[in-house]
């Protein structure tokens, strides 16, 4: 069995699998043209998840809870967050505030991503990180797995 962990947005979602110890299968993220409508770019984000769970069954998603800084990115991520709920309905989801993923790997609620990823970088070290929200997934998954005390500080996968 499997935990997904994800950063979700409509332009890049980024993702990591891992398993039950925290340790990474697999990184990638599902990009999007703003050339193409939103169902466009829906159908491929959705397409890309029912490939997914044809190789993996996910135990649990982790996913970034959402805030209302923007209204109209925030409608367009809920879009996104919803078409996930509703592949991924067998699996137990959960939600970590942006701020507590931000203290728990950036040392204070206000990192910024470049900050976030140096430390998901020092966590995983052997792994190809190809951008901020391969490495923002990596962290919500850190979150989780430095709360439950699956992972500890200091542990390299």
């Amino acid at each position: 069995m499997y935990i997904l962990a994800l950063d979700i947005s409509l332009v890049n979602t980024g993702g990591a699998v891992f398993r039950e110890d925290g340790s990474v299968v697999e990184v990638f993220s599902v990009s999007t043209s703003a050339k193409d409508s939103t169902q466009v770019r829906l159908k491929k984000i959705a397409d890309f998840f029912i490939e997914l769970k044809k190789k993996y069954i996910f135990d649990l998603v982790i996913m970034e809870k959402g805030f209302s800084k923007f209204n109209t990115a925030t409608q367009q991520i809920y879009r996104v967050v919803g078409v996930i709920n509703c592949l991924l309905w067998k699996s137990e989801q959960i939600y970590i505030a942006a701020t507590t993923v931000k203290k728990e790997i950036g040392g204070n609620g206000k990192a910024d991503k470049k900050v976030v990823r140096k430390n998901v970088e020092k966590i995983w070290q052997n792994l190809n990180i190809e951008n901020e929200d391969e490495s923002d997934a990596l962290a919500v998954g850190a979150t989780y797995f430095f709360q439950n005390n699956i992972l500890k500080r200091g542990s390299n996968e």
